[in-house]
């Protein structure tokens, strides 16, 4: 796992790095699971390495391409959702964020249907069942939580710096 993780860092940008260990705060407070928030973790790392070799590889088609600019639009809008959510939670946010989170999840199901295993379609449905779940995002948004409030407000700073950047 060290490799991995020393990998991680000289491919992914410090904010990307930031957010996931928040992320892993965020699902081992909720799940009270360790274990289940590290493998959260190592399946989007897993999920985004095979994304972007393929994609640095030029192994894709046109309509896969196509289908990356869907995905970008949509992790921009989640992120914006996301950011809604910190300053006016509401369960109309919270359900147009499970929205988004499940036509991102059909996208990478699209984009990589021609190119991977069912393996990793199973790691794609893993990343989103947690992420879209509502009583985690009820959790993650709970404003009775000061130590959530804080790992949310520094998550959307690091989104913030994100979204003007290619993640893959």
């Amino acid at each position: 796992m060290l490799a991995n993780k020393y990998v991680a860092k000289l491919i992914l940008s410090d904010n990307l790095v930031r957010i996931l260990a928040n992320l892993h705060n965020l699902v081992q407070g909720f799940t009270n699971d360790e274990r289940l928030a590290d493998q959260l973790n190592k399946t989007i790392l897993k999920t985004f390495f095979k994304l972007y070799v393929l994609k640095r590889n030029n192994m894709f088609n046109e309509h896969e391409f196509q289908l990356f600019d869907e995905l970008s639009e949509c992790l921009n809008s989640s992120i914006t959702t996301f950011v809604k959510l910190y300053g006016n939670y509401t369960v109309l946010n919270r359900f147009f964020l499970i929205r988004q989170c499940q036509r991102c999840q059909r996208l990478l199901h699209d984009i990589i249907i021609n190119r991977q295993t069912r393996r990793s379609h199973e790691r794609i449905d893993f990343i989103f069942s947690h992420l879209s779940n509502a009583e985690f995002l009820k959790y993650v948004f709970d404003s009775k939580s000061t130590f959530n409030h804080a790992t949310v407000r520094d998550m959307i700073v690091d989104m913030g710096l994100l979204m003007n950047q290619t993640l893959i």
